[in-house]
């Protein structure tokens, strides 16, 4: 969604499926890998491995599960997030084309992932930012993390855990949320602070952080 917002509005069409909105939304598959911040990667790999794991990942968008199931006493409906995609190779380049559902599209709840959430360079990272991102998207505007289980989760050998910890740290600095968290420490004491740190986290067991209204 964080990239579709960058798309030119020239760049797509609306149109009815089945009595369904959807908008058809065209692009180079170069701009995805811009977005990605991995264009130079993009053109090394030319033709072969890169291009057709960015192919794989739009495919795989079309098992997301559908928006809207209702049942009626003459009929079944079902929303599909995005029924189409298609990426061909038009005068040298690739590009992408694929139908997302209206209400999908213009979904008005206020939410940003930057770059650096999106972007990473190693599977750790990556596990932190999901389970984090996990947490937040919990209905009630209190969050609850277990510090230590995800810190658990990763071999010693593999990454210092001070790494992960900052982490940690990082991700929760990107997100909209309050500058307060609730620490129920190791000892069983609770601490509320408004700024995290490593050693915070390390006598940690249990985070709470709050959701910005």
């Amino acid at each position: 969604m964080s990239f579709i917002q960058t798309i030119h509005s020239q760049t797509f069409e609306a149109i009815i499926l089945q009595h369904q909105s959807y908008y058809r939304l065209i692009f180079p598959l170069k701009d995805f890998t811009k977005f990605l911040k991995e264009e130079k990667k993009y053109k090394s790999y030319g033709d072969s491995y890169k291009r057709k794991k960015y192919i794989q990942f739009f495919t795989n968008l079309q098992q997301i599960k559908p928006l809207i199931t209702a049942f009626f006493d003459q009929k079944f409906k079902s929303l599909v997030a995005l029924p189409t995609v298609s990426i061909n190779k038009v005068n040298f380049d690739w590009v992408v084309q694929f139908s997302i559902a209206k209400e999908l599209y213009l979904y008005d709840y206020s939410f940003t992932l930057t770059s650096f959430l999106i972007i990473y360079k190693n599977i750790y990272k990556l596990q932190v930012r999901y389970k984090i991102l996990q947490n937040f998207s919990a209905n009630d505007l209190k969050k609850t993390l277990d510090i230590q289980i995800l810190l658990n989760r990763f071999n010693a050998f593999q990454k210092p855990r001070a790494d992960n910890k900052l982490e940690i740290i990082k991700q929760l600095n990107q997100l909209p949320i309050q500058n307060q968290y609730e620490l129920h420490l190791k000892n069983r004491k609770t601490k509320i602070v408004d700024r995290l740190t490593l050693l915070l986290i390390r006598k940690s067991q249990i985070m709470h952080f709050y959701e910005k209204l």
